[in-house]
C-alpha cells in the first residue's frame, strides 16, 4: 500500500496546483488522504516488530496468524498497549483500498513507475 500511494504522491508532485489538477488526480488524492490513517499504523507496527530497522521498505510480514503472536509477544514485553489491532481501520478502510487498487489511472502509474509491484508478495 505504501509503495502505491509513495508513486503516487510523487506523480503529484509533478503536478500543477490543485485547482488545475485533471479531475482523476484529484479523486487519487481523496483515497490517499483517506487512507493516511494507515501510515500511523503502519509506522507504530514497524516499530515495534523490528525498532532496529532503519530502512524497513523491504521487511516482509508473511501471510497468516504467525506475526500477530511475535506483536503480541513483543507488546508484552513492552508492557503498554496491549491489544494493538490494526484491523478496525483497515475494515473501515476496506472500500477504499480496494478503489485504489482497482482505479484504472492508479494502475497506469504503477506499470509505469513500479512494474515489479503488481507481482510482489504485498499484493
Amino acid at each position: 500500500m505504501k509503495s502505491i500511494l509513495d508513486a503516487l504522491e510523487e506523480e503529484y508532485d509533478n503536478l500543477v496546483p490543485f485547482h488545475a489538477t485533471p479531475p482523476p488526480f484529484r479523486v487519487l488524492q481523496r483515497l490517499r488522504l483517506s487512507l493516511s490513517p494507515l501510515f500511523f499504523i503502519e509506522s507504530n507496527l514497524l516499530k515495534i516488530l523490528s525498532p532496529d530497522c532503519a530502512d524497513c521498505r523491504g521487511l516482509t510480514v508473511r501471510a497468516g496468524a504467525a506475526w500477530q503472536d511475535v506483536l503480541s509477544a513483543k507488546m508484552g514485553k513492552q508492557g503498554s498497549g496491549q491489544g494493538y489491532d490494526p484491523t478496525p481501520v483497515l475494515i473501515a478502510q476496506r472500500d477504499d483500498i480496494i478503489t485504489l487498487w482497482r482505479n484504472a489511472d492508479i494502475q497506469e502509474i504503477l506499470a509505469r513507475r513500479c512494474p515489479k509491484l503488481k507481482r510482489s508478495a504485498g499484493l
